[in-house]
């Protein structure tokens, strides 16, 4: 037998690469009736093709999906409805495995206060 042992990088291609074909099916399976929840928004798609490019999400999260999350909730969108406008996008979660549910959109918006919070508290370089 000629077996070959898997690399991490291998590995790690590999994992990619399935992502992106997740992606990709995701894409091509979007619901027709975006009446629903309206159009889908730039910035959605945004994100899906960055994550289908390889981009990883921890950069997508702080420099598309935060910002648009905040947004949302600014013009007064409810947890729920912002989840279900990423589920009809076909925006995977991080584990790629559920849908987007409320609480995680409170959790992943949490996070971010507490971070935003934490960098207001650290002292200004050369003090």
């Amino acid at each position: 037998m000629n077996m070959k042992l898997m690399t991490t990088t291998d590995l790690m291609i590999l994992v990619q690469e399935a992502q992106t074909e997740l992606i990709k099916r995701r894409q091509a399976n979007r619901p027709e009736d975006v009446e629903a929840i309206g159009a889908i928004e730039p910035v959605l798609d945004e994100i899906i093709n960055q994550l289908a490019n390889g981009i990883t999400y921890p950069q997508i999260r702080e420099e598309l999906l935060i910002p648009w999350l905040q947004s949302k909730r600014r013009d007064g969108r409810s947890y729920k409805v912002i989840a279900r406008m990423l589920n009809h996008a076909g925006v995977p979660t991080v584990s790629h495995r559920a849908a987007w549910s409320k609480g995680l959109i409170q959790y992943i918006l949490g996070v971010a206060a507490k971070k935003e919070q934490g960098a207001g508290n650290e002292p200004m370089s050369g003090d």
